[in-house]
């Protein structure tokens, strides 16, 4: 029958609606895949309170220590936590902080600020390093004080990267004529990273190319198709 369609072709609107579908499916798995990529990190916000302490005298022939009094609050700086939103389980990732003075602190304010404030950056089941609290250290035009830490997984998931201030003053007692500060967050800092295994890296990898190649294969055979059979129904 040699005006019969090809065994293995489909219906022509089908046939150009599936190929349209995986193409579309594999350019956007190629979206999620470099998206991601080339934005190259997620970020997120959070105030800094500081809680300063005035400093307490005891009165002589007082044995019993003196109640702290009430604290000065306010929110010293914005604590702007960075990191990619998603890595391969082999791969080592960086989160990186930021602090970021409030405008319109004293400078007296700031620089007392930095010196008192260590970070702490922890995740169930991710190596983190460094390990432990940590001073910020270089200043640049955006940043009072900074601080980097390298993430690494030990089996593909998903996971939290938690962010914790603490102040000098808790690890080394200062001398009573001298103000106690301490730090809290006005949200927790919280940054998700999901990890994947290589295989599912590779695979969403190429499955987007390929989808997107089968495709363009389907339409543009089925065009040839439906232009082929119609010149032979002409020549009939």
């Amino acid at each position: 029958m040699p005006n019969s369609p090809s065994r293995f072709s489909l219906p022509f609107p089908l046939g150009i609606v599936l190929g349209l579908l995986l193409i579309g499916g594999g350019l956007y798995a190629l979206y999620r895949y470099w998206a991601p990529s080339s934005s190259g990190t997620a970020q997120l916000a959070t105030g800094l309170v500081c809680k300063i302490y005035s400093p307490t005298v005891a009165k002589p022939n007082n044995t019993t220590a003196p109640a702290l009094a009430e604290p000065t609050l306010l929110t010293g700086a914005t604590l702007k936590l960075t990191g990619p939103p998603k890595a391969s389980v082999n791969d080592t990732v960086v989160v990186s902080l930021c602090v970021e003075a409030k405008p319109g602190l004293p400078e007296q304010r700031q620089q007392a600020l930095k010196n008192h404030l260590l970070v702490q950056l922890s995740a169930i089941g991710l190596r983190v390093d460094p390990r432990g609290k940590i001073p910020t250290t270089i200043s640049t035009a955006e940043c009072l004080g900074t601080a980097e830490w390298t993430v690494r997984a030990n089996t593909p998931g998903r996971y939290a990267a938690v962010l914790e201030p603490a102040s000098t003053d808790q690890v080394v007692s200062p001398p009573a004529a001298n103000p106690r500060w301490d730090f809290d967050l006005e949200e927790p800092a919280r940054l998700d990273i999901q990890f994947q295994s290589a295989w599912t890296d590779t695979v969403q990898k190429f499955w987007g190319a390929v989808s997107a190649t089968l495709g363009t294969i389907l339409v543009a055979t089925q065009i040839m198709l439906n232009l082929r059979q119609r010149k032979k129904a002409q020549a009939a």
